[in-house]
């Protein structure tokens, strides 16, 4: 599980989305390539984007108290190295709530791994 930290315009977003029922969740999630620290400033996965899925309420996104857990079971498809995860609120670009790095993953065709990111409110 990666830790995320919330970046400077998924903290915007997130308070639109309080207000803004037009403002879409934060229920994509994203793996990408780069091991490049996380910053503040950042607004999209720092590597290339390996894949980006839409996670189910519910069943993928799941809520207690004052947590959240986002889980999303991924099949890839060609030989990657995957080293960054992070949410999103579009299917393409979107703004980014938060970016985290999983540490060196190497995945081939056919492989399949869950990816899990856990936001508590504190």
């Amino acid at each position: 599980m990666a830790t995320m930290t919330i970046v400077d315009a998924g903290k915007a977003g997130a308070v639109q989305r309080l207000f803004d029922t037009g403002f879409n969740p934060f229920n994509y999630i994203a793996v990408g390539t780069s091991s490049i620290a996380v910053a503040a400033a950042q607004t999209a996965l720092q590597g290339s984007e390996v894949m980006r899925q839409l996670c189910a309420t519910g069943t993928e996104i799941t809520y207690t108290a004052n947590k959240a857990t986002i889980s999303k079971l991924f099949t890839f498809s060609g030989n990657s190295s995957i080293e960054e995860v992070g949410l999103f609120n579009a299917a393409a670009v979107g703004v980014m709530l938060g970016r985290g790095l999983t540490g060196t993953t190497a995945v081939s065709s056919g492989d399949k791994i869950t990816f899990t990111v856990e936001i508590t409110q504190s």
